[in-house]
């Protein structure tokens, strides 16, 4: 069984070309969930004419009782979609799916236990006003098409290499990590993080969507003032400490991963005392000493940057 997931807000201008290549895909889902996080352009009722004119029975649109954000709207699907045995494919509204992006994936998915989430290549194509940035997830020319790779549990865990919409997972997987799983958490970072701590993701070197970048993509905010670099570190302590968590409480040798999280941690930890107490000497040495754990060799500048510019440096 496969289910579709797709979260939308104001999508109107790119939804109806999402909404054919998933409606002519060579194997069709069995059902297709899509909530609708209180758009104001009509994207409803797009969707409900959509849903009508195809007569697409296995189609459900809801609407989100507020606007709850794509982060918890996507963990709400997510979460209804895996209380039936299924693969689940996030689904986002702009982009447009290779016909046989369920055939190929699902497939996979079905032959190999092993595997929990399996993520596709992607080939970013760029609208009008679309800013050109590095892409990760599009296809590694160096290696083969089709190559199927297993990355490991390093200094680099927290770094997400594919879009949430590159996604196929199996549905007991998402109800493994539920109880971890933060409103604010985002799906893709949910999904990547905890199968990759178990050994269980894997990376398709086949571009199987079309990854659509114009100027109203949904990104994430750069965190250029010091209150929001405080609440994303926050953000980043509570997932190291639920992925702290998971280690904890599941059976397998989490030995490594668990000194990787611990290294991540006292680096944020590090940083939260720069921003929230001004600069100190074992802070400075502690995020040197593991700064192969920082996303960014620009996060200590940053950090810095936001200290002084908030009068708060002396």
């Amino acid at each position: 069984m496969v289910t579709v997931v797709m979260s939308v807000y104001n999508g109107t201008r790119y939804l109806t070309e999402q909404l054919d290549s998933l409606r002519l895909q060579a194997v069709s889902p069995d059902r297709v969930l899509i909530a609708d996080d209180c758009s104001t352009d009509g994207s409803f009722d797009l969707i409900c004419r959509y849903i009508e004119k195809y007569s697409l029975s296995n189609w459900t649109l809801s609407r989100n009782c507020s606007n709850f954000g794509w982060r918890k709207s996507f963990k709400a699907l997510l979460d209804l979609a895996s209380k039936n045995d299924c693969i689940v494919f996030p689904c986002d509204q702009d982009d447009i799916w290779d016909s046989d992006k369920i055939a190929v994936m699902s497939s996979i998915l079905q032959k190999d236990p092993s595997i929990d989430v399996l993520c596709c290549a992607v080939e970013p194509f760029y609208e009008d006003g679309g800013k050109k940035v590095t892409v990760y997830g599009a296809v590694d020319n160096a290696k083969s098409v089709d190559d199927l790779d297993a990355p490991s549990f390093d200094e680099k865990f927290m770094a997400v290499r594919r879009p949430g919409c590159s996604y196929a997972v199996k549905s007991n997987f998402i109800r493994e990590i539920l109880p971890y799983w933060q409103d604010d958490f985002a799906h893709d970072g949910m999904l990547w993080r905890f199968s990759l701590l178990k050994g269980t993701l894997r990376l398709l070197n086949r571009p199987l969507i079309r990854f659509r970048r114009h100027d109203s993509n949904a990104t994430e905010m750069r965190y250029l003032d010091k209150r929001s670099r405080i609440g994303e570190i926050e953000m980043c302590l509570r997932f190291s400490n639920a992925l702290e968590e998971y280690c904890s409480s599941n059976p397998g040798d989490y030995r490594g991963s668990s000194a990787h999280i611990e290294h991540y941690r006292s680096v944020l930890d590090a940083r939260m005392h720069l921003l929230e107490g001004g600069l100190r000497i074992s802070d400075l040495g502690i995020i040197l000493k593991y700064r192969e754990y920082e996303l960014s060799n620009c996060s200590l500048l940053g950090d810095l940057k936001a200290l002084i510019s908030s009068g708060d440096s002396k």
